[in-house]
């Protein structure tokens, strides 16, 4: 008598909890991801040696620590989606362009390695303050630039590759 009353309220517990975990289980494969794009415009990239932190897009720091003059750093490109890395994963090439108090302008490349919970920012590579991007696209494993350089105009294609944790131009 006793097992049958137990077995009774046993049962729906054991539909409950199985149920709790195919839902666990299901959330992890339907949750929607966060877009590459996305992610990186909130990443950590390295300029000149210097972490520099986005968020939305932007990141207004010191210049020198400690001090007010003040740099902008801010996306200057609509980023690019393809496979840089090798892992199957969605990554990004993202223009940065900085600004300083005194009104410099510097351009750099980088990527964003999607990964597991975010994006993973690496080295920026300097194209210059003059130079206008035309064109930029992840294809091939690689980052493919089209640029127009200072007052000459003349038209340049560069190629960059992500290798041992960097982000490198080619040829």
């Amino acid at each position: 008598m006793f097992l049958k009353k137990l077995r009774c309220y046993l049962k729906p517990i054991l539909y409950i909890l199985t149920g709790i975990l195919i839902g666990y289980l299901l959330r992890g494969l339907f949750a929607p991801k966060e877009n590459i794009v996305c992610q990186s415009l909130n990443a950590t990239y390295l300029i000149d040696g210097c972490a520099v932190t986005l968020t939305d897009g932007k990141c207004l720091a010191p210049v020198v620590p400690g001090q007010e003059e003040m740099m902008l750093t801010s996306v200057n490109y609509l980023p690019a989606r393809g496979e840089l890395s090798g892992d199957k994963r969605d990554d990004a090439a993202v223009i940065l362009m900085t600004k300083t108090p005194d009104g410099a302008m510097c351009q750099y490349v980088t990527a964003a390695i999607g990964k597991r919970g975010g994006a993973l920012g690496t080295n920026a590579v300097y194209l210059g303050g003059e130079a206008l991007v035309l064109d930029m696209a992840v294809e091939d494993g690689m980052i493919w630039l089209t640029l127009e350089e200072g007052a000459s105009g003349v038209e340049v294609e560069r190629q960059y590759v992500y290798r041992d944790g960097k982000l490198l131009e080619v040829g």
